[in-house]
């Protein structure tokens, strides 16, 4: 090996002086240049931040118009200001000073209105069509009811308890009416109602549970959730002790989940291990929620508490019509028929409601008294046997059409994409596919003035009072997506176009989707009729309207 020439090692170091200070000169230059246009860098960088800042705040002015406004105000006033200044390095600094100020305020306006519009975003993420369809469905209760929760140890559990506290009831006894959240029947679609509900009552939790979930959307789009997704926004709402909330969730119809069953109970178990997370939960009493939640201390029976609320109901509705009064005669006759009432509906609300809508029937009738007590003895206290009788005693000139509502609205609820009730339009629209069953292609909405829609439905309303009637309902539907077509319509008097058309409790349902029921409604409807083309059809027709 040969050894290292120290001549050309030395030689290297003083080029690389030379070098040195050669560029230190070009160093100093640099400096100098840089001092110079630091103020005007610094100025230039403001006025270039401002109409960024403008385009972003002016992105969401729709969601918040009153801090907009102030916003853009002030974004204007700075660039008035900016105009004036020289741009040169002569700006003072006080004026520069202000303008930063000025910046910061909106920058934080802008990133509170940022937060605002991903609140906003995840709710729209976890919301579904049918959401809402079931708290819409559940009939109000009467104004004097549910008092007497208060006389259980539901409130010793609010105040004091733990754990989940278990609503039981017969099949129409209801216990929707207190425990009320809707749930779409799978986990995945559980997870998303409780979510939907905790966000909308305290939006900043948010930001705690669904960072994650922000960072990953693309230009501010959620992408479907996930169940794990969910689930894990869970584990972080239990976990996070930077908000302080407590939270009670109303859980309904534990036994329409359509998933495994263990799975929700064991996940509504782990979520009540929380000190802070309180569950009310209702079913019909079935063995998996007996051997859940009946040896526990939290739970009572529909049924065994409601007969006060249902002799008031009765009384009220009864008594309040005068022919009622008129065709009893007496008052202790009338007392005998509210009391046959009572003993008949072993505390089930929806056999006292259709009863009562039957006596309604023969007041009209002009039923004498004898023909009221027929109707309380005949109507069958079982509600499957109530609705086979209906069902067996449907007018043979409109079985056609009655099967043909059922089977539509029926198949509405299993349409994961659609809604969970069918318009009151539509079912006016199936009398027109037995006439015509291209009723839709030949459509014109050009030659069909708005009058007729509303007669249409008008139609439809009262061919569903009198051909469907035990089965179905109609409804006012405030949550609708058409309320802005018919909110200043002077055609618009009693009947919309938009009103939902649903059956009128869970047991319909469930009597109806029967196989042997499904062929017979099958067999009435007629040959080659699908429910699921006539949906189509009429959903055409519907957007071909006013």
């Amino acid at each position: 090996m040969k050894s290292p020439n120290p001549d050309n090692k030395t030689s290297t170091r003083i080029r690389d002086v030379f070098t040195i200070i050669r560029k230190k000169g070009e160093v100093d230059d640099l400096e100098k240049r840089i001092s110079r246009l630091r103020d005007q860098i610094s100025f230039h960088v403001i006025l270039s931040i401002v109409p960024v800042l403008s385009s972003r705040v002016q992105s969401l002015q729709d969601d918040q118009d009153t801090s907009m406004a102030a916003i853009l105000f002030r974004l204007d006033g700075l660039h008035r200001n900016a105009a004036r200044q020289n741009v040169a390095p002569l700006v003072d600094q006080t004026s520069l000073n202000r303008m930063m100020d000025d910046l910061r305020e909106i920058a934080t306006r802008s990133d509170k209105l940022e937060k605002t519009r991903e609140e906003r975003s995840i709710l729209q993420s976890l919301q579904f069509e049918q959401m809402r369809s079931r708290e819409d469905a559940v009939k109000k209760s009467h104004e004097t009811t549910i008092e007497w929760i208060w006389a259980t140890n539901f409130l010793e559990w609010m105040e004091t308890g733990n754990g989940i506290f278990w609503i039981a009831g017969k099949p129409g006894s209801g216990k929707s009416t207190i425990s009320g959240t809707a749930m779409e029947k799978s986990m995945k679609g559980l997870l998303q109602t409780l979510l939907f509900s905790i966000f909308s009552q305290c939006p900043a939790l948010v930001h705690v549970a669904c960072a994650s979930k922000l960072r990953a959307s693309a230009h501010g789009v959620i992408s479907p959730w996930t169940q794990d997704e969910l689930k894990d926004v869970f584990r972080l709402l239990r976990s996070q002790q930077s908000i302080s909330v407590r939270y009670l969730l109303l859980v309904d119809g534990l036994d329409e989940f359509g998933g495994q069953q263990r799975n929700l109970l064991e996940f509504l178990e782990t979520l009540a291990t929380c000190a802070n997370i309180k569950i009310c939960v209702s079913s019909r009493a079935e063995t998996p929620f007996i051997q859940q939640y009946g040896d526990g201390a939290y739970n009572f029976y529909m049924q065994n508490f409601t007969r006060d609320d249902i002799r008031h109901y009765v009384t009220e509705k009864l008594r309040s019509n005068g022919d009622f009064e008129r065709l009893c005669g007496k008052k202790d006759r009338s007392d005998v028929l509210i009391s046959k009432i009572l003993s008949a509906a072993e505390g089930v609300w929806l056999w006292v409601y259709l009863v009562i809508q039957s006596i309604l029937d023969g007041i009209t009738n002009d039923d004498s008294y004898h023909d009221l007590q027929y109707r309380i003895e005949e109507l069958p206290h079982d509600l499957e046997e109530y609705f086979q009788k209906m069902l067996s005693s449907l007018d043979s000139r409109y079985k056609k059409f009655t099967a043909r509502a059922l089977l539509v609205t029926l198949e509405t609820e299993s349409l994961i994409s659609y809604q969970s009730s069918y318009h009151i339009l539509e079912i006016g629209f199936l009398e027109d596919e037995i006439q015509d069953p291209d009723y839709a292609l030949a459509f014109d909405a050009e030659l069909a003035p708005a009058e007729s829609y509303y007669n249409l439905c008008e139609r439809a309303n009262r061919r569903i009072a009198t051909c469907c009637k035990g089965f179905l309902e109609t409804s006012h539907n405030d949550g609708n997506d058409h309320a802005d077509r018919i909110e200043d319509d002077p055609l618009h008097k009693t009947i919309c176009p938009f009103n939902t058309v649903q059956l009128v409790h869970r047991t319909a349902a469930d009597f109806l989707k029967s196989k042997e029921k499904i062929e017979q409604l099958q067999g009435c409807a007629g040959h080659g009729f699908d429910s699921l083309l006539a949906i189509a059809k009429s959903a055409f027709a519907e957007q071909l309207g006013p």
